[in-house]
């Protein structure tokens, strides 16, 4: 009996140490869990309770939320979030313990509704060496030092965030950081206020695959945007700069320069750089360096200083700032050219110059297509180039305004010589007035609506990009010139395509620069020599930078077989409105899905978004000033618009 006991037990045991072989086998094959928890910090919390609650906990107070930020910083591990509650943190700052990982951020963000402020302290937030962190929805006032340091940082988002002020040159400085994402923020600098500065808002140094999208950048007393490849053999790559607006009265916009390539500048509204600026000098850039404010005129602050090389720049709107550079940098050691750029569908107006190049280094192999020069002040385009080689190509764009236009080292002559004497550069240019929605006489003309009447001769005018460089099927296209087109590069979408005299759009999901070849995310036919270009509206591409739409709001209504002129789409009541009004889908419109409300002004600059279901919504501002706005519904089809009149 006691044999057979044994022997059972025996096996039992046998059996147990199988079943905890196989469990351990189990926990080495599939990796732990990691439980994500939220935390709380608040002006009334307690460094010494758990952080797990919004509020204090009984009576007396036994748990609640923690005191300060760094508390928080410490504590927090992959997958973890915490929320900060309203109120003045002074000195508080941001500096993360430890990374998050792909999937599992660590994410920093103000409540629901409240509004956080950080104010003081050194750098306020500090990066260097970590990834995965989001910041999102906070203020940072005042830093004597810089708002965030990135040094080595990788795939972080600051989003919804409000930086002023701070005294270092960088708001934001970026050394050696990828794949990071500053979104939707505004950025202003100061001048006055104590903590005067930043000099450049965000300053960018051999950083790649970064997105810049959406934010408001106001004043800096040298750039809104300096983006550096910093030194010999070094770059800044795969960056987007796109949907911006650009706002620097003190001095210039965006800066380009040093050993940066293949970046994409697009979208972006570029208003006033340098007009606080007097004919010789810039009194008015009162807290910039007494070089700049003694020797640099209105016309050298630039809304676009660039020098970068296999850059495309495109749909972006320049308004009454200094000279659009496309010039190298000067000075010893900076050894790099501004060549083979793709510059086109943008719209120079009122600056005093449109584009302008001035130097002895290399200046070649750029495109200049489908642009509109109007009524800029000194010269719509200016060249000066004693450097070799020099071949630039300006192809079918709109030049006209000041006469003579063009200064072609020191030619000084209209369109009809040029496109004679120099055939292979100069081709297809119109003289027309492109005739905008409306103009403002004055020369601070930020009120203009540079969108195009149905009246336009820009309209269809524009050359294709490229063309097809053999007939063929499917979803690889081998194209003359792929330089005009990306895949996304990792951080957004690819460019959405069409081909001449077809409806159907495709999006590129991987261009191949070397051999001209992109690939798209569905099955076409095309012969050889068809052109291609983005999506577009009519027969043909527009020239300048806002295609026009019929009337429907700014971008692109793609959603073939429905009329939005005997269909709306939706409705909005009451149209004028006091800034409060109902937004209503028709019934009768096809299936979508629409999640997103953006309101843009007629600039196109983003004012308002909300996230929104099918069906009625109401959209209330109380701040948006008097004017026409461009209301658009986001999702399935791309974008469908309306005009709204506001009149409070």
């Amino acid at each position: 009996m006691m044999k057979e006991n044994v022997k059972k037990l025996s096996a039992n045991l046998r059996q147990l140490a199988v079943a905890i072989v196989i469990m351990i086998l189990g926990i080495l094959q599939f990796p732990i869990s990691v439980y994500a928890t939220t935390y709380y910090v608040a002006k009334d919390g307690n460094n010494n309770w758990s952080g797990l609650h919004d509020s204090p906990q009984g009576n007396p107070q036994t748990d609640g939320p923690w005191l300060t930020i760094p508390k928080a910083a410490y504590n927090l591990r992959p997958g973890d979030t915490v929320y900060i509650r309203a109120g003045e943190y002074e000195s508080d700052y941001i500096v993360p313990s430890t990374s998050g990982t792909s999937g599992q951020y660590i994410v920093y963000k103000n409540y629901p509704s409240e509004v956080v402020t950080i104010k003081n302290g050194i750098n306020q937030i500090n990066l260097d060496n970590r990834s995965y962190i989001i910041i999102d929805g906070l203020e940072f006032r005042d830093a004597g030092g810089n708002w965030i340091t990135m040094n080595g940082t990788e795939h972080c988002i600051i989003k919804n965030c409000h930086f002023e002020g701070n005294s270092a040159w960088a708001g934001i400085k970026m050394n050696g950081a990828d794949y990071n994402k500053i979104l939707n923020n505004t950025l202003i600098a100061v001048c006055g206020g104590g903590n005067d500065g930043p000099d450049d808002v965000i300053w960018c140094g051999e950083s790649s695959y970064n997105l810049f999208e959406g934010n408001d950048f106001r004043y800096g007393t040298h750039n809104c945007f300096d983006m550096q490849g910093r030194g010999p053999n070094t770059t800044s790559t795969g960056n987007i700069i796109k949907n911006n607006k650009f706002y620097n009265p003190w001095h210039t916009a965006l800066s380009l320069f040093y050993g940066g390539e293949r970046n994409l500048v697009e979208g972006n509204v570029i208003l006033d750089a340098g007009e606080a600026c007097g004919p010789n000098t810039c009194p008015g850039n009162a807290c910039g360096s007494e070089r700049d404010r003694t020797q640099f005129s209105r016309m050298n602050h630039g809304g676009l200083q660039f020098g970068n090389d296999l850059c495309i720049i495109r749909k972006n709107v320049f308004v009454n700032n200094g000279k659009q550079s496309l010039t190298p940098k000067n000075g010893s050691g900076s050894e790099e050219n501004a060549a083979n750029n793709r510059i086109y569908n943008n719209t120079y107006y009122k600056n005093y110059a449109g584009l302008y190049s001035n130097t002895t280094k290399p200046v070649y192999g750029n495109i200049i297509k489908n642009n509109i020069f109007y009524k800029n002040r000194n010269y719509e385009i200016y060249r000066f180039l004693t450097g070799s080689p020099n071949n630039n190509y300006y192809f079918n764009n709109s030049i006209l305004g000041v006469s003579p236009p063009v200064n072609w080292n020191n030619t000084k002559k209209g369109i009809s010589y040029f496109e004679s004497n120099y055939p292979n550069e100069w081709k297809d240019n119109l003289t027309l007035n492109p005739k905008f929605v409306s103009e403002v006489p004055d020369p601070n003309s930020k009120n203009s609506d540079l969108h195009l009447r149905s009246t336009s001769p820009m309209i269809d005018a524009g050359a294709f990009l490229t063309q097809t460089s053999s007939s063929g099927s499917g979803i690889t296209i081998s194209v003359q010139d792929a330089s005009y087109f990306m895949d996304g590069w990792g951080s957004i979408e690819g460019d959405l395509i069409q081909l001449e005299g077809q409806d159907q759009t495709a999006r590129i999901t991987n261009v191949d620069y070397d051999n001209n070849i992109i690939v798209v995310d569905k099955s076409l036919s095309w012969n050889n020599s068809i052109g291609i270009s983005l999506a577009y509206n009519g027969s043909a591409p527009d020239i300048g930078a806002y295609e026009y739409d019929d009337g429907i709001g700014v971008g692109i209504f793609n959603y073939k077989g429905f009329n939005p002129k005997t269909q709306p789409i939706f409705t909005i009541y009451p149209n004028p409105s006091n800034g409060k009004c109902i937004i209503r889908m028709n019934s009768d419109s096809p299936s979508m899905s629409l999640n997103k409300l953006r309101v843009y002004s007629i600039l196109g600059i983003l004012v308002d978004e909300l996230e929104i279901s099918n069906g009625e919504f109401l959209w209330n501002n109380s701040t948006a000033p008097n004017g026409i706005y461009l209301m658009k519904l986001v999702g399935s089809p791309n974008y469908l618009g309306q005009k709204l009149i506001l009149v409070r």
